[in-house]
């Protein structure tokens, strides 16, 4: 769904950064933020983090519920910059788009203490909810059969669909 809502925008050429939270060990967290620009007089090259990659694009944030309470905190701060930016009609930077997405519930991580509240708050704003699969299995056929096309065009075979009984077994694993 993030990837939709990029490539159907006006950054749809942009580009698409992901990174999944949960595979970042804590110190390549901070890679998110990078350190732009380098202190004053300095002659070290500046390290490019994940939101200068997705400038004028998207970042997408998997299992953002991983980040640790620092990383969290951060990227709260770097929200509400950036939504003051837009407030004031300022040009933003960077530029990007932040799509967040946890399959957790994150009010209950708050509470719980495990996700901090200003973060929850500002990704709450705007939020989307996607039902699971299983609460819409009446589109099973629509994705098996994407899914169907894509990998046989890639292999370079025909393939007409599955059999309904295989896809009476889709449509019923829970």
């Amino acid at each position: 769904i993030a990837r939709a809502i990029h490539h159907q925008s006006n950054r749809g050429s942009r580009p698409f950064i992901l990174v999944n939270c949960a595979l970042l060990h804590t110190n390549a967290q901070e890679a998110l933020f990078g350190t732009f620009p380098p202190e004053s007089g300095s002659d070290a090259i500046p390290d490019v983090g994940k939101f200068d990659l997705a400038n004028a694009g998207t970042l997408f944030l998997e299992g953002v519920n991983e980040l640790t309470a620092k990383v969290q905190e951060r990227l709260a701060e770097t929200l509400e910059k950036l939504e003051r930016q837009r407030a004031e009609g300022l040009r933003l930077s960077p530029d990007v788009r932040v799509i967040a997405y946890s399959s957790r519930d994150l009010a209950e991580e708050t509470t719980d203490g495990r996700f901090i509240p200003s973060l929850h708050q500002l990704l709450s704003k705007r939020q989307l909810i996607v039902p699971a699969l299983a609460e819409r299995r009446e589109d099973i056929p629509v994705l098996v059969e994407h899914f169907i096309h894509q990998h046989a065009r890639r292999l370079g075979k025909t393939i007409e669909g599955v059999s309904l009984e295989s896809m009476g077994r889709l449509q019923s694993y829970r």
